[in-house]
């Protein structure tokens, strides 16, 4: 999953739902082969965040619902595992995009549902992958076995189109080396999550569905 994100000398790179480090893990080992790639990752359960941010004490780990965040376009590539109940990882995954600069990448573990679900947030949701040129690779039916209960998934694969504009994205690059260095000064070295997690509920997840449409026109 980390190679198919084919990472780069420089690349900032986000994970938005890091549970307990797995893939966090895997990123950080392609990370220390490569000079200059910077990792920051987010998780909403407190205890788990706690623990992440004990682990890997040089990485930014914040305490955070992911999809309560404002979009910054800031970062080369997500690498995601979201969470799949109630179709939260089609949520996620769109939510994730606004966070990706002109040229970024995207690489994620979904549930297959939304490859032939007939509700309106898969449709949408394959209308947006159609509309980006996504891969979708089915993964081998026991990927997750150690995990809990067997479910089918895929590997999204969405990387966004390099034909933009010198200007824009070196306006786009200023903006975002701006906020990592803020980030990088405001960062606690004591291991304390940044703040509390905001759980979305389930009516708030059904809302994030019901709006896909509308993120989809957001980030053309």
């Amino acid at each position: 999953m980390v190679e198919g994100a084919d990472l780069q000398l420089h690349d900032r790179v986000l994970e938005p739902s890091a549970g307990t480090g797995v893939l966090l893990d895997a990123i950080l080992r392609r990370a220390a082969a490569s000079d200059g790639i910077t990792v920051e990752a987010k998780e909403y359960d407190a205890g788990l965040s706690h623990r992440l941010a004990l682990a890997y004490p040089d990485v930014p780990v914040r305490c955070i619902d992911f999809l309560s965040m404002e979009p910054k376009p800031f970062f080369d590539v997500v690498l995601m595992n979201p969470p799949f109940a109630h179709g939260a990882d089609i949520a996620h995954v769109t939510h994730a995009l606004n966070f990706l600069r002109p040229t970024g990448r995207l690489v994620a573990i979904m549930c297959s549902h939304m490859t032939f679900a007939t509700d309106k947030a898969s449709v949408t949701f394959r209308a947006l992958l159609e509309h980006h040129g996504a891969t979708v690779e089915p993964l081998p039916a026991d990927t997750f076995a150690d995990s809990g209960p067997e479910v089918n998934t895929v590997l999204v694969v969405i990387r966004l189109p390099k034909a933009v504009g010198e200007q824009a994205l070196a306006a786009a690059h200023a903006q975002s080396d701006a906020y990592h260095a803020a980030l990088r000064a405001s960062f606690p070295r004591d291991g304390r999550p940044a703040d509390t997690p905001s759980l979305a509920t389930p009516q708030a997840q059904a809302d994030d569905l019901e709006t896909l449409a509308r993120i989809m026109h957001e980030i053309e």
